[in-house]
């Protein structure tokens, strides 16, 4: 090959190269920005009593039909664990019950009371910093473990979703709340096959629940 033709491949894999290093970049910049967005939301929504991050769960399918599913999954999970750390704060200082209801107060509440407002929220902080470091550490081992446990049971889905059903109905204290328990389980799960299977419910086969 000729020493021009070299240099030319040469240079042309370096431009390829240095684009590849870019668009890289670039994504990763993308993605830190929604993940700076979402901990902005997640103050928002933790900060103010009675807004949760499923209130914001419409907005989120828009973004995700015009944007990449990993950014809007960046900006969920972001706010998802600021509002955790952000909501103890009015639920220590605003949640505080009046006279005579002490016994329906939390530990929190508690230290409130006693001048220790600040220290039981950073107890709070700490003890979510503890739990992801801990969820961190322990979701290799965990995946390790679910996967073929999942795998094992995915055929038979169906039974065991099935049992737990008939025993949480079975649970009930008289038969009357067990029939009601089973019409409310019936009504709720209606939907599902007039959905995937249309009106008519011999149209449904067992393939389309455990699809």
């Amino acid at each position: 090959m000729a020493p021009a033709v070299q240099r030319r491949d040469r240079a042309e894999g370096h431009e390829f190269s240095l684009r590849s290093e870019a668009w890289g970049s670039h994504g990763m910049m993308t993605i830190i920005l929604w993940m700076l967005a979402g901990v902005m939301l997640g103050v928002v929504t933790g900060m103010i009593p009675g807004l949760h991050v499923n209130n914001l769960t419409p907005a989120f399918v828009l973004l995700a039909a015009g944007s990449g599913s990993v950014e809007v999954a960046s900006l969920v999970v972001a706010m998802s664990i600021t509002n955790v750390f952000v909501s103890y704060i009015p639920a220590t200082y605003l949640g505080v019950p009046e006279e005579g209801m002490e016994l329906s107060i939390l530990p929190a509440h508690r230290l409130l009371l006693e001048g220790r407002g600040h220290h039981a929220v950073r107890l709070s902080v700490a003890g979510c910093m503890g739990g992801i470091i801990a969820g961190a550490a322990l979701l290799a081992p965990f995946l390790l473990v679910v996967r073929p446990a999942y795998e094992f049971i995915k055929p038979n889905m169906h039974w065991l979703l099935l049992s737990v059903v008939a025993v949480m109905i079975a649970l009930e204290r008289s038969p009357v709340r067990m029939g009601w328990a089973c019409a409310i389980f019936l009504l709720s799960g209606l939907p599902g096959p007039l959905a995937v299977g249309g009106v008519a419910m011999r149209a449904v086969s067992w393939d389309k629940f455990t699809a």
